[in-house]
Parts: C-alpha cells; structure tokens; sequence
C-alpha cells in the first residue's frame, strides 16, 4: 500500500510518528490553559460585536471565540469571559452586530480592544465609521465586508465564562464577495484571524474541495493500492 498523499515516508515504509508530550490541563493555571487553547484552536474568526448600553452609549470589542451554531434557524455565538460592556449590552437590550474584521482595520480592531469605562465609545475612540442598522438598534461598522444584525437567543454560563447565542436576522455582505445563487466567495476579502495571544493571520489563499461521495472513496482506494 502506498503512503497517506503528502508523507514524505518511502513506500512501505511507515511513517515516523510525532512525538507529543501530555498537559493535565487540571494542573495549569487558567491563563496558561487559556493560552494553550487559544494556540492550538487556530485559525479563529474574530467577531467585531458593537452593542449599544440602556443609555444609548455604543461599544464595539473583538471576540475571537465565535463560531457559527446552526443554519436552520441561522444562530452565532460568542463568548465573553467575565461582565464586560459587550455581554451586559447584550442583556440590556437583546441585540448586537457581528462585523468581520479586515486587515487593513486591524489597527482599530486593536484599539477598541481595550478596557474603556462603559461610558467611552470605542467607535469614537478607534475612529471607526458607523452604519445604522436596518433591524436592531446598535450600528454596524460600515467598512467590514460582513456585518450580521442578531437578536438575542440565550445564553449558558459555563464557569467564568457566557456562551452568548445570537439568531441571525439580517446579513449585509459586499457586493464584490456575492457570487451566483446568493454564494459568498471572500478569497479578494483579506478577513484577519486569531491564532494565538498576540497573534493574527490573513486570509489570502483558499482551497477549494468538495466532501467526498461514497464512489469517489473507492476510487480513491483504488487509485493508492492499485487493482488486485
């Protein structure tokens, strides 16, 4: 049989295996384990959340544990360790904006990072162009290629931290991302990622494969052992 495609290992012969050292992740403290998991958890897309507070003050911060949840009803979340404006805006008013982030604002995404008193407008402070909303209350962040207007779902508290759930209302989406059939094509949108504290990536290249079919796994097996 020949090697898995992309082993450097001579055919028939197995390849080295990775050497790897165990973490009893019950002996580290929660900033070394939450260092670890966000090294290792990687490329993660970073959710740029504005919210508005019960006195009408904007707030706009980065969340980089986010991840979509469901397509039907169309749900995101995000996480928020501890009570910061972003999660106590979310319960105030039941609505928050998920903008992507690109990387020509990732300077500002750095900047409205910050803990600011709840009172200071980040988008004021980084100096980031607003948008309104067309179905909730807090703006959108007029240059990101995606912005997702979402009312609040719910929420479960898992130690320390609030996994927020959000129903997805309306998208709005640049023009030059749709492709036919409503397809969101963002390989000319350099989207920023997080990979680690401190750490960032761009979104430049895309690999295009499509889940493999039943037949196309035979043939697959066919083609790296060879007919018998």
């Amino acid at each position: 049989m020949s090697p898995p495609r992309g082993s450097d290992a001579p055919p028939g012969r197995p390849r080295a295996r990775r050497s790897s050292r165990r973490i009893d992740l019950s002996t580290l403290s929660s900033e070394n384990a939450e260092r670890l998991l966000s090294s290792v958890v990687v490329p993660r897309p970073i959710a740029w959340i504005s919210t508005i507070s019960r006195s009408g003050c904007t707030n706009l911060a980065p969340h980089s544990y986010f991840s979509p949840v469901s397509s039907d009803p169309p749900t995101v979340m995000f996480v928020s360790t501890g009570m910061k404006d972003t999660l106590r805006n979310v319960l105030e008013s039941g609505e928050f904006v998920v903008n992507s982030v690109e990387d020509s604002q990732l300077e500002m995404m750095l900047i409205t990072s910050a803990e600011l008193p709840g009172d200071e407008d980040e988008f004021a402070w980084a100096e980031v162009e607003r948008t309104p909303s067309w179905y909730v209350r807090p703006p959108g962040v007029a240059d990101s290629a995606v912005s997702l207007e979402c009312r609040l779902l719910r929420t479960l508290r898992v130690g320390e931290a609030t996994l927020v759930v959000g129903l997805v209302i309306c998208a709005h989406v640049a023009s030059e991302a749709i492709q036919a059939s409503e397809r969101i094509d963002l390989r000319e949108l350099p989207v920023v990622g997080r990979v680690g504290p401190g750490a960032f990536t761009v979104v430049k290249q895309v690999i295009d494969r499509r889940r493999p079919r039943p037949g196309d796994l035979a043939a697959l097996r066919y083609e790296s052992d060879g007919p018998t």
